[in-house]
């Protein structure tokens, strides 16, 4: 094939492309950048745009690669170096995006997408005083007011994040991305009823982040009105198709608030518990553990919970873990809380080793668990929130068990 035709089907191939994303058709864009690619691999937009329809369908480990030889091929090219640094970030290299990022805002200083996408990566790191840092000189933007929020929720500065919302919303009233961010700003001023309204909006727009069932029924709850939360999430079962389609955070949150009903209903409990165990059943396990066979080392204890804070799992736990024989034991907390607190460091200090996972997603946290060897591993959380059983599902102990925060 001569160059200029070979040149003219590439072209070709990246305008199909084009369209197919135009379109929403977000696969075949794939297929043609794909092609174009292995057509021009020194081309960097078939790279840039594949991995760009990665980001897309969700998949940013997908796009590291395509993202990576298009950053190398265009080192100054600040839209590329933004989309390999959003890859990295959601495939969980956040520092390195974060050096990405910023490389790419001395080329554009004023670009307000850039610092909203470092601060976001910074809320990932829990620096949210960082975050409004990199937001305060940003142009004013619908963005820009929804990571403040995010940041100021997170330093306890409800009434802030609340005016943030706001003035998100006043930006762009439709978005369900500025619904979210208010929602949480009315949970942290404990409006709880005025969430609850923006749950349901948020529920009739499809809801992408999924949770607005679950925020309605714990808001109810904590309302008193339990009726009413169990009878919303019988209703977000239906909406979704039936036990056997709604998603796991549904079927969990059920799971619970039946645990806590009086009388239990056990039959429809076990239903739920079967019905979630489905969902991580056919997770790809990691591969065998070649934990390291030697009768001198000391037994590797592993304990994943959100619960290593001010609250009763932990109380709880105090005792067992200042128990154990270090000479003979190694422990380890895989902590997936979210707001830190005194208890958190107290169970820093009880550990051998604290791992922090709360941002890492299932495949990372299971690979760092089996990385360190890990002999027996237990989950503290069940069905409850923040529980991590998708990390169990990919099996990186070879001895896993449940203990003491679910009943």
């Amino acid at each position: 094939m001569s160059a200029s035709i070979n040149a003219k089907k590439i072209e070709n191939l990246i305008d199909d492309g084009k369209r197919f994303i135009a379109r929403g058709q977000l696969p075949s864009a794939r297929n043609r950048f794909r092609d174009a690619a292995l057509l021009a691999p020194s081309d960097p937009r078939a790279h840039f745009f594949l991995g760009s329809v990665f980001l897309m369908l969700g998949q940013p480990t997908s796009a590291l690669r395509p993202l990576a030889i298009a950053n190398e091929l265009v080192p100054d090219d600040p839209d590329v170096a933004a989309n390999y640094a959003l890859a990295l970030a959601g495939s969980g290299e956040r520092q390195k995006a974060l050096g990405v990022f910023q490389t790419a805002l001395i080329a554009r200083p004023n670009h307000t997408g850039l610092k909203v996408n470092i601060a976001n990566v910074l809320i990932d790191e829990r620096r949210y005083s960082d975050a409004l840092a990199v937001l305060s000189d940003g142009t004013p933007s619908c963005d820009v007011f929804v990571a403040r929020a995010q940041a100021l929720i997170q330093l306890g500065r409800p009434v802030e994040a609340l005016a943030a919302a706001e003035a998100a919303l006043a930006e762009e009233r439709g978005s369900p991305a500025v619904l979210v961010a208010l929602r949480a700003a009315l949970n942290a001023n404990g409006k709880l009823r005025e969430s609850l309204a923006i749950c349901q909006d948020l529920i009739s727009k499809g809801d992408p982040s999924r949770d607005s069932f679950v925020v309605a029924a714990r808001n109810l709850v904590s309302l008193a009105d339990r009726k009413g939360a169990l009878k919303r999430l019988s209703d977000a079962i239906q909406a979704h198709g039936g036990i056997n389609n709604a998603p796991i955070e549904i079927l969990q949150e059920q799971s619970y608030r039946l645990i806590v009903d009086d009388p239990i209903d056990t039959s429809e409990l076990a239903t739920l518990h079967r019905a979630a165990a489905r969902r991580l059943e056919d997770a790809p396990v990691l591969g065998r553990c070649n934990n390291t066979k030697d009768p001198d080392r000391r037994v590797r204890i592993g304990f994943v919970s959100a619960d290593f804070r001010n609250h009763s799992v932990m109380h709880f736990l105090v005792g067992p873990l200042s128990a154990f024989n270090h000479s003979q034991f190694d422990i380890h907390l895989y902590s997936a809380v979210v707001e830190p607190d005194a208890m958190t460091e107290q169970a820093k200090r009880l550990a051998t080793k604290f791992v922090d996972i709360h941002a890492l997603n299932t495949d990372q946290a299971a690979a760092v668990i089996q990385a360190n060897e890990v002999d027996i591993l237990i989950d503290l959380s069940g069905h409850t929130q923040g529980n991590r059983l998708d990390v169990f599902a990919r099996q990186p102990a070879p001895v896993q068990a449940a203990w003491l925060g679910y009943p």
